[in-house]
C-alpha cells in the first residue's frame, strides 16, 4: 500500500494481493472531505460490521467495503482481533483512521507503519 498526500487530496494505492482482497485499486480522498485523521497503535471499532465486498479472513485480514450502524466503511486491516458475537468490537493495531463527511464512506481504516501514520498526521494538521 502506498500513500500520496497532495495539497488537495490523499491517494491510497493498493498493490498486488491487496487489490484482490479489497476489490479496489485506489482510494482518492479529497482533503476537504476529511474531518479527522488519526493513527493509533491500538484502536477499537465497536458494533457489528457486515461485509458488502471484499474479504475477511478471521484473525488475518479484513479488507474491502463493510457496513454497520447505517454507515459505510472501507477497511484494509491486517491481523485484527476481537469481533465476536459476544463483544461486538473489532480491535486493531497500527491503524490509520480517516473520518469523512460528504463521502461514500463514513470512515476509512488502514493498517500502516508508525512513521507513515505520523507523516500523514502532520500532513492533515498542516493543511
Amino acid at each position: 500500500m502506498k500513500f500520496l498526500a497532495e495539497d488537495d487530496r490523499l491517494v491510497v494505492t493498493l498493490e498486488g494481493s491487496e487489490i484482490f482482497f479489497a476489490l479496489k485499486r485506489k482510494l482518492v480522498i479529497p482533503r476537504a472531505q476529511i474531518v479527522d485523521l488519526q493513527w493509533l497503535p491500538e484502536s477499537t471499532l465497536a458494533g457489528r460490521l457486515w461485509r458488502i465486498g471484499g474479504a475477511d479472513i478471521p484473525r488475518m485480514l479484513w479488507a474491502g467495503r463493510f457496513v454497520g450502524g447505517g454507515k459505510r466503511y472501507f477497511l484494509y486491516v491486517r491481523r485484527p482481533q476481537g469481533l465476536s458475537w459476544k463483544r461486538g468490537a473489532l480491535q486493531m493495531h497500527n491503524t490509520l483512521t480517516i473520518t469523512l463527511q460528504d463521502n461514500f464512506y463514513h470512515q476509512v481504516l488502514l493498517t500502516c507503519d508508525p512513521d507513515i501514520g505520523a507523516s500523514l498526521l502532520n500532513w492533515f494538521k498542516s493543511t
